[in-house]
């Protein structure tokens, strides 16, 4: 009993021991500072999650295979057009035929512009004539002008002959003159030896006399008379000498002044001819000067036929430029659409024939702004399209456009006269196909596609 009455008293203690604790208020307050930390530590985890994805998503959405379902299949598509009136002889395909390059679509009479192409060769057939006809003339102009110049030589040629004449003539003037001077003092020294010798006759005449007288007489000796004799023939043949001497000086005189004569005319004759001569030079001179300028008419003459074969062969350039324009060819390789006009049909410049479509298609993709980071020329893409399902087709880029599609549309926009809401932009990417030609055979204009470009993989 004392135990269990020590279990009681044990028991009353322990039943009274709330009572005994601390107020109860602390436990709700944990309970609520519990409450407020998880919501916010989420809340917290969630903003940083947002900020790193907001900015991080640029860079890792660049960084990856980039796609898009904003791209179309594009080919050069272009109506095809006449440029020169005319009326429509036949058409020589019919809608959506496939054609070759350079392949007849459609011809226009051209009967009218046949026979302009014949006129313009005709035209220029006559002015190439003409052009050979003035190239004669310059021909036979340069034969005068060569004459002519040849003349001036002749005529100058002569004026130095007739110099060297008038040196020649003033020359023998002074040799005549020389000459006369010695000829004249010949002369005069002649006539002197001759009054010499007549006196030595007289005296050895009278000596001859007095020698014969006193040889009459006897006073004399017959070798006085002999001496006397002989003295007096040499004296005699001595003038006669001398007389003979005087009249060869005489006529040696003469000569001289009839060379002095005939040097004084050749030395008049050979001025005569040399004015004739300058006077020649001067009316060849002349004549080279007429020549030659006629030779320059002749050039400018030749400059205009050669500008008018240049004129002609232009015009007919123009006119078989129009010929062909007569009949309208595929550019390239690739499709013909509906063809807009008729055999008989009458057209002008500038009317719609038919739109032809090329062959070779490409992809033009618009990617967002945000995803051409590392998208260079040459990465490898992957295309599909949704005409047809389950086909893949490899291409590469080929040309990233050089601005956004808002910057090339008619009104681009200008987000500096107000508020504004940003968006992203789109690039065009322009991809090519990497395929075989008859692969991209069922593929047209406008189809749309997706495209995947691969950073980094180049072609």
């Amino acid at each position: 009993m004392p135990a269990e009455s020590d279990s009681q008293s044990a028991k009353i203690p322990t039943a009274s021991a709330p009572q005994a604790s601390p107020p109860p208020p602390a436990k709700p307050t944990l309970n609520l500072v519990a409450g407020w930390i998880v919501p916010v530590l989420i809340f917290a985890a969630a903003g940083l999650l947002f900020f790193l994805i907001s900015g991080f998503w640029t860079t890792w959405e660049s960084a990856v295979d980039v796609k898009t379902d904003d791209a179309y299949i594009r080919a050069d598509v272009a109506p095809l057009s006449t440029k020169v009136t005319g009326v429509v002889k036949q058409t020589s395909v019919n809608d959506f035929d496939k054609v070759q390059a350079g392949q007849l679509l459609v011809e226009l009479k051209n009967d009218e512009f046949k026979a302009k192409v014949e006129q313009a060769k005709q035209a220029i057939t006559e002015a190439e004539i003409k052009l050979a006809d003035m190239k004669e003339q310059k021909a036979r102009q340069d034969a005068k002008v060569t004459e002519a110049r040849l003349a001036i030589e002749n005529a100058h040629q002569g004026v130095k002959q007739v110099d060297d004449t008038i040196s020649s003539s003033h020359a023998a003037i002074d040799e005549a003159n020389a000459g006369i001077e010695a000829a004249r003092a010949a002369t005069l020294q002649a006539r002197a030896s001759t009054k010499a010798a007549l006196a030595d006759v007289t005296r050895t005449s009278l000596e001859r006399a007095r020698q014969e007288a006193l040889l009459a007489e006897e006073s004399a000796t017959k070798a006085h008379i002999e001496g006397s004799v002989n003295d007096n023939e040499r004296a005699l043949a001595n003038l006669d000498a001398q007389k003979a001497a005087e009249t060869k000086s005489i006529a040696e005189l003469g000569a001289k002044q009839a060379e002095l004569r005939k040097a004084m005319e050749q030395l008049s004759s050979s001025k005569s001819d040399k004015e004739k001569s300058l006077l020649a030079v001067r009316t060849h001179e002349s004549e080279l000067d007429s020549e030659i300028n006629q030779r320059k008419i002749l050039d400018g003459e030749e400059r205009q036929d050669a500008a008018e074969v240049l004129s002609r062969k232009a015009a007919l350039t123009a006119a078989q430029v129009d010929l062909d324009y007569t009949m309208i060819r595929a550019p390239k390789e690739g499709v013909v659409g509906e063809l807009k006009v008729k055999p008989g049909q009458l057209v002008s410049a500038g009317t719609q024939i038919v739109t032809f479509v090329s062959s070779i298609p490409w992809v033009i993709a618009n990617y967002r702004e945000t995803q051409l980071r590392n998208v260079k020329d040459g990465d490898t893409a992957e295309i599909t399209v949704d005409a047809l399902p389950g086909l893949h087709f490899k291409g590469h880029v080929e040309r990233i456009a050089p601005a956004s599609g808002a910057q090339f549309s008619l009104l681009p926009p200008d987000n500096a006269s107000g508020n504004f809401t940003k968006i992203t932009q789109r690039i065009q990417v322009k991809i090519a196909f990497d395929e075989e030609e008859n692969k991209l055979s069922n593929l047209r204009p406008g189809m749309s596609a997706i495209v995947v470009i691969k950073p980094g993989h180049e072609k």
